[in-house]
């Protein structure tokens, strides 16, 4: 292991993935939102037998209900494309919020991330990776786009489901 990384080398770069682990969980929220109004309103528990709670099956849900599901067709270009940015997206995401510091620059970030390795007898191994300071931008960018886009797909798919004022059609649940 290396030394810590002092804090005021790394601040810039931990601010921003504190800000886009934030909004990721806002947007997952929001894809949570989705799985259950599709599952328990649009027909979906017809194709799931279980109400999908990781990520990839959430995705592969959708993905499938966009497919099959006659109120979906309308929206499905739409969510395909949401599920297509969650999938490039997503590794990004694990890869930073999971991986740890090993020295912080001014203008990029090197850090590891444990992979799965079933060469190590020990089946893991450390994957070195660096990152500039505007590829976490755009990272940070892209989720930003994402969460906007999944804000709006979810209202598609509410009117798909629900006509008229399906927008307003969940309201109370949270209460």
């Amino acid at each position: 292991m290396s030394d810590p990384v002092p804090l005021e080398d790394a601040k810039d770069f931990l601010a921003s993935i504190g800000m886009m682990t934030i909004l990721w969980a806002q947007t997952e929220g929001v894809l949570d939102a989705l799985v259950a109004s599709i599952y328990f309103q649009g027909g979906g528990e017809k194709l799931e037998p279980q109400h999908p709670r990781q990520l990839d099956r959430k995705l592969s849900f959708l993905r499938e209900c966009y497919k099959r599901l006659t109120p979906l067709h309308c929206v499905a270009e739409e969510g395909n494309e949401l599920v297509d940015r969650f999938h490039r997206l997503k590794q990004k995401r694990h890869d930073l919020v999971h991986g740890f510091v090993r020295k912080a620059h001014a203008d990029k970030l090197e850090f590891s991330v444990i992979k799965k390795d079933k060469r190590k007898p020990h089946g893991f191994s450390f994957e070195p990776q660096t990152l500039t300071h505007d590829e976490l931008v755009s990272t940070l960018e892209a989720v930003c786009d994402l969460a906007d886009f999944a804000e709006q797909h979810f209202d598609a798919v509410l009117f798909a489901i629900f006509g008229e004022g399906g927008e307003d059609a969940l309201s109370g649940l949270a209460d």
